[in-house]
């Protein structure tokens, strides 16, 4: 089935995140509430696929949480779809509905409260369908 190597995206992802939290750590004098290793709990909610892991949601011992959610597809807009693959491609399906399309990381405080929200978009080439770099949108 396309798109079963994106399954295990999610655990490179959450280890991204935890050394990226390690580094901001270092630079401060607070202590770090993302600090430990949280209990995770992953989250399958592919329309397609119950089994598909499509996020998580890492709760750190201080109550902070980090929620990971992957968008997988190209949406409407058709972005990413390379242009000599149209509906009767075989790989149609795989570019529409099953590759990754972007990471969004949300950090919560313990009441809730979002400390941070980050899109990381993937950006394909339009002739080979390629990963090519991504795009880290903060809101």
């Amino acid at each position: 089935m396309a798109g079963v190597a994106n399954d295990y995206l999610i655990y490179p992802i959450m280890d991204l995140i935890k050394a990226e939290t390690k580094k901001a750590a270092t630079n401060t004098t607070a202590a770090d509430p993302f600090a430990g290793t949280p209990s995770v709990l992953l989250i399958r909610e592919h329309p397609l696929d119950a089994e598909k892991v499509t996020g998580a949601h890492m709760l750190y011992e201080s109550g902070y949480v980090t929620d990971i959610y992957m968008t997988f597809g190209c949406g409407d807009d058709m972005a990413g779809v390379p242009v000599n693959v149209d509906s009767e491609h075989a790989d149609w399906e795989y570019y529409t509905v099953w590759r990754l399309g972007a990471v969004n990381v949300v950090r919560k405080n313990p009441a809730g409260a979002t400390l941070e929200n980050i899109i990381i978009g993937l950006n394909y080439d339009e002739e080979s369908g390629l990963l090519k770099g991504t795009t880290l949108t903060r809101i």
